[in-house]
């Protein structure tokens, strides 16, 4: 399977992503979710990852964004490329819309 890179809002659970995908994806959102479970469970994060099932699509006013299983393999950190063990997180992906 090919990686994928992208610099993106990643969190551990699927009802926090929801969440985060439904504010529009606006990165104070993260901030109020992690306050919320006491710990940060949302970052802003630049990652290589492989692309597991759909999980859900969620509609907002800018699009339908799908809630996808992530497999991280790698993060980067002050312009460096280290592996990770790989957790299991939740992303929420644009989706392409074609019109009717």
């Amino acid at each position: 399977m090919k990686s994928r890179r992208v610099r993106a809002s990643w969190c551990d659970t699927r009802a926090q992503i929801e969440r985060y995908a439904a504010s529009e994806r606006n990165p104070e959102a993260v901030q109020a979710i992690n306050a919320d479970a006491q710990v940060n469970t949302c970052a802003l994060l630049e990652v290589a990852y492989v692309r597991g099932q759909t999980l859900a699509q969620l509609r907002t006013k800018h699009g339908t964004v799908a809630v996808v299983e992530v497999l991280v393999v790698g993060v980067k950190v002050r312009d460096l490329w280290g592996q990770v063990q790989p957790p299991d997180i939740q992303y929420a992906l644009p989706v392409e819309e074609e019109e009717a």
